[in-house]
């Protein structure tokens, strides 16, 4: 059975890793010239890093990533803490540990499997359209034509693979991201141990220590109404001055933007889960087929669970891809309704904010359910 996966993010190779291993030879094309990585540090979930378990990887996260004690949550307007979440149960009550690491060496990792398992990546292969013939699928590329039996769209929120099963267009949710790193040995690495959100009205900001690479890294979200493309570096402008005066009560908050790296201003971008991202030989997995809302970092966790769920699968004789959707639909509506709410209550105005993260602090039911249903282990549903 020929299996070609667009995309080598990371979804798409942890797609190809995980047929390799179940035993199918699956070709990956991706438009660029060598493997990208956009954007700085990400977050895994117990959901993720339980699958990476599974195919061996934990040695090479022990390694690259960060696992904290905590998860703290403080008000800007009052600089204090209102919330906090141990994650040292996490292992023994989801499986597996919450991580962090940077994007670019989780994806070097799956990379140099998929080098070790002899996966077929082609580089500047960039996908034009896609026709039904009588083998399957031929795929136009700028470097020509080819066939598949069964394709897997794992070329992110912009997905050209997108466009043959749905008319529906990504949209801008009036907010945009700040991502950048700062030189940890450039910062108060106590201030800033584990994971610390900081909360104020219409925007909030995340930062996380990645001590084996030297870097602080963080993620800002602010308002925004126009929908233009944001892809340049802000670091000397006038907009980083304003950054700078919504954090007046933490210099050394201030102190880490001064002194960031490739601080760059992305757009927040979504997809509604109305659509069926799956037919008979045809998938979408990733942020190809739900862009989801970044407030509960779970972006990277349910690619990496499309991907494993598709190879189990074909794996075991399933080679009818239109199940795949009714398997996830579920998951990926909640997941993505709870993200969208907890970016809801980040954004409050201060006393409803203030009096939501104190609930959850003195009745954390409600949290705990959010938590257990997205960090669920998916591996026992074997």
């Amino acid at each position: 059975m020929k299996i070609t996966i667009v995309g080598a993010g990371i979804s798409g190779l942890c797609c190809a890793i995980f047929l390799k291993e179940a035993g199918f030879d699956p070709v990956i094309i991706e438009r660029n010239s060598e493997l990208r990585s956009f954007g700085a540090g990400l977050q895994l979930g117990p959901n993720a890093t339980a699958i990476l378990d599974r195919y061996g990887f934990k040695p090479t996260l022990a390694e690259l990533a960060s696992f904290p004690d905590s998860i703290n949550f403080h008000d800007l307007r009052i600089g204090k803490r209102l919330l906090k979440i141990s994650t040292n149960n996490y292992e023994k009550t989801y499986g597996s540990k919450y991580c962090y690491l940077m994007r670019e060496d989780l994806i070097k990792m799956l990379y140099n499997k998929c080098q070790q398992l002899g996966v077929d990546i082609k580089f500047n292969y960039e996908l034009q359209s896609i026709d039904l013939n009588e083998k399957g699928y031929l795929l136009k590329t700028n470097q020509g034509k080819l066939e598949t039996q069964k394709l897997i769209g794992a070329d992110g929120v912009h997905s050209i693979a997108r466009k043959s099963l749905t008319n529906q267009h990504i949209r801008f949710v009036k907010k945009v991201a700040w991502r950048g790193t700062a030189p940890l040995d450039r910062v108060d690495d106590i201030f800033f141990a584990d994971v610390n959100v900081w909360l104020g009205r219409k925007m909030h900001a995340v930062f996380y220590q990645i001590p084996k690479q030297n870097l602080l890294n963080f993620i800002i979200v602010t308002s925004h109404t126009s929908s233009e493309a944001f892809k340049s570096t802000y670091s000397n402008s006038y907009e980083v001055d304003q950054l700078l005066e919504s954090f007046n009560l933490y210099p050394k908050i201030q102190q880490a933007l001064k002194v960031s790296r490739n601080l760059y201003k992305w757009k927040i971008e979504t997809l509604p889960n109305t659509y069926q991202f799956s037919s008979k030989d045809f998938a979408l997995i990733g942020d190809a087929a739900h862009p989801i809302l970044p407030f509960m970092a779970q972006g990277a966790s349910l690619g990496i669970e499309d991907a494993y769920l598709l190879a189990l699968n074909l794996g075991k004789g399933a080679e009818d891809f239109s199940n795949f959707y009714k398997q996830r639909q579920t998951k990926v509506k909640r997941v993505s309704y709870y993200s969208k709410t907890s970016g809801q209550i980040y954004h409050l105005p201060f006393v409803f904010r203030y009096l939501a993260l104190k609930l959850n602090a003195f009745m954390p039911f409600f949290l705990s359910r959010r938590l257990a249903y997205t960090f669920r282990n998916i591996l026992e549903d074997e």
